[in-house]
C-alpha cells in the first residue's frame, strides 16, 4: 500500500471513531455549546457529518492530540511542587441541584442507572454531566484549590485568546461556561486555564505579519502557552443548568439549534458538527 493510500485509510478509520458520551444526561460541552448537538448525542443519534470521512479523521486526530499532552502537563506541574487531583473524576448535577461525584465516567453511569435516577417518576434526575482536567493545589496560593483547564487549539484561536483573553472571545464562551459548571460541580471558586497552541511557528507568523506590513508594533514575543485565571460566575452556572434542563426534558431536537447550519457559509461550529446533514434535514 502506497503512503497516500495508507494516509487516506488511516484518516477514514479515525473519522469513524465514535464520540465519547455518557448518554445519561446533557454533557457540559453540549450545554455550553449547541443544545441540538447535545440532544443528538444524548439520544445516541447516528452521525451524519457533511465533511468527508478523511477530513473528519483529521479533526478527530487533532482533538486527540490534546489528550496526549495532559499526562506530560501533570508531570511538569508536580515537578514544580504543585498537586493535581481528581483528573478522572466524573460528576453529575441533578435537577434538584444536588451533585454526584464518582471516580470515573463508568462508575457514575453505573451509580445513576443502579439507583433508577433516570426513571420518569424520579423527582431528582441528572441534567448535566462532565469531568475536570484536574483540581490544582498550590500550598502557596491562599485562594485554595482551583480548577485546572487544559485547552489545545489552532493558532488562530490561540492568537485571539492570547490577545483578548478567553472571556473576551464571544464564540469561545463554550470554554468558560463549561469551566464554570466544572467549578461548581467540584466545589472550587476559581479556574486556571492553560491554552496551548498546536503550532508555535504559526503563532509567531501571525504576530509578525502585522509588524512586517507596518500596521502595528511587535509588542511581545509570541509563545505557544497562554495562562489566565478567572473566578466562578454563578450566573453562568445557572444559565448552563437551565439549558441542561431544556435539553434533557426535550422530546425532540426542535427549537434547540444554537447555530445556523444553512447556506453556503454555515457557522463554523456546524461545519465540524457530526450531525450537520441531519440537522439540516430536521430544520429549525
Amino acid at each position: 500500500m502506497r503512503p497516500g493510500e495508507f494516509r487516506r485509510w488511516f484518516l477514514e478509520e479515525a473519522g469513524k471513531a465514535p464520540d465519547e458520551h455518557l448518554n445519561i444526561a446533557a454533557n457540559s460541552s453540549g450545554v455550553a455549546g449547541c443544545r441540538r448537538q447535545g440532544w443528538y448525542n444524548l439520544t445516541q443519534a447516528e452521525p451524519e457529518p457533511s465533511r468527508s470521512a478523511e477530513l473528519r479523521g483529521e479533526d478527530r486526530a487533532a482533538a486527540k492530540m490534546g489528550n496526549l499532552i495532559e499526562p506530560w502537563v501533570y508531570e511538569r506541574l508536580e515537578a514544580m511542587g504543585l498537586e493535581v487531583k481528581d483528573a478522572q473524576t466524573a460528576w453529575a448535577i441533578m435537577s434538584c441541584r444536588g451533585i454526584l461525584r464518582q471516580p470515573s465516567d463508568d462508575s457514575l453511569k453505573a451509580y445513576i442507572e443502579g439507583h433508577s435516577l433516570k426513571q420518569g417518576h424520579a423527582t431528582c434526575i441528572p441534567i448535566v454531566t462532565g469531568h475536570p482536567d484536574g483540581i490544582l493545589i498550590d500550598s502557596n496560593d491562599d485562594r485554595g484549590p482551583g480548577l485546572l483547564e487544559l485547552k489545545f487549539m489552532n493558532y488562530r484561536r490561540y492568537s485571539a485568546i492570547a490577545t483578548h483573553g478567553v472571556e473576551g472571545i464571544e464564540d469561545d464562551r463554550q470554554s468558560t461556561n463549561r469551566a464554570n459548571l466544572n467549578m461548581h460541580a467540584m466545589g472550587v471558586k476559581w479556574c486556571r486555564m492553560m491554552d496551548f497552541s498546536k503550532d508555535k511557528t504559526a503563532v509567531k507568523v501571525m504576530h509578525l505579519l502585522p509588524f512586517l506590513r507596518g500596521r502595528t508594533k511587535l509588542g511581545t514575543e509570541a509563545t505557544f502557552l497562554n495562562v489566565e485565571d478567572f473566578e466562578i460566575d454563578m450566573e453562568a452556572v445557572e444559565y448552563g443548568l437551565k439549558r441542561g434542563e431544556e435539553l434533557v426534558n426535550s422530546t425532540g431536537g426542535g427549537g434547540l439549534r444554537d447555530y445556523d447550519p444553512t447556506g453556503s457559509r454555515p457557522d463554523w461550529q456546524c461545519q465540524y458538527c457530526p450531525f450537520h446533514k441531519r440537522c439540516l434535514r430536521d430544520g429549525e
